[in-house]
């Protein structure tokens, strides 16, 4: 009778410590769900910069006005241009096929993402490789200071689940989309945007196809 008190005390106990345990992780998990990004934003806004600094709104960047897009930091808003559309060096768009495809490679920095692009500038096609390395997450005091408040309230407004410190920009529309486990795909102007986070050694797989709309209605 002894001995079979001892093991339901034993068994008890055990259980007590699983479900303390399985707690302690929903807990953990919960945490981490409701990370505040607008409360850090409020913290990180006196970082901001005026509007003619702003990487957005400022009109010393390059790339701005071309219909392409780019993988950025966000961390440090240094770009990798992803070039579909060619242009000249009066910025005049270029009509006519290469005839090859094209492959880039990027570094941001020594600790920075990693960036790889296989063009196909006749089909209007890219594949993207990314090595988040240290832009594997978003240090909003970091991008503030590279941001207006209002970009930055805008960028904060994307904010959910597992964020990257790595986005899209398209120098067209002037606009950032962040990159994050919950959005696989997405409009990106006059672009098409599939992302595969699951590929090996952490990289971000990324599919771009320029999908502007074939019809203009004329009225």
């Amino acid at each position: 009778m002894k001995i079979l008190q001892r093991k339901r005390k034993r068994i008890a106990a055990v259980l007590f410590t699983l479900t303390l345990m399985l707690c302690s992780c929903g807990q953990h998990a919960k945490t981490e769900q409701k990370h505040d990004w607008k409360a850090e934003a409020e913290t990180a806004s006196v970082y901001c910069v005026g509007k003619d600094d702003c990487f957005l709104c400022g009109t010393d960047a390059g790339y701005f006005g071309q219909n392409n897009i780019g993988i950025v930091s966000l961390n440090s808003f240094a770009v990798m241009p992803v070039e579909i559309n060619r242009y000249d060096h009066n910025g005049q768009l270029i009509e006519e096929n290469t005839g090859a495809m094209q492959m880039e490679n990027f570094q941001n920095g020594e600790n920075g993402m990693t960036v790889s692009v296989m063009l196909e500038p006749d089909r209007g096609i890219a594949h993207i490789s990314i090595s988040p390395n240290g832009d594997a997450t978003l240090d909003l005091a970091s991008a503030a200071s590279h941001l207006c408040c209002d970009c930055l309230a805008e960028l904060v407004s994307q904010l959910y689940g597992s964020v990257n410190g790595i986005g899209v920009v398209n120098f067209s529309t002037r606009r950032l989309y962040v990159l994050q486990e919950g959005v696989t795909s997405f409009g990106a102007g006059d672009y098409y945007v599939h992302c595969d986070y699951e590929a090996l050694g952490g990289e971000i797989k990324i599919l771009v196809i320029y999908s502007s709309l074939r019809y203009e209605n004329l009225k």
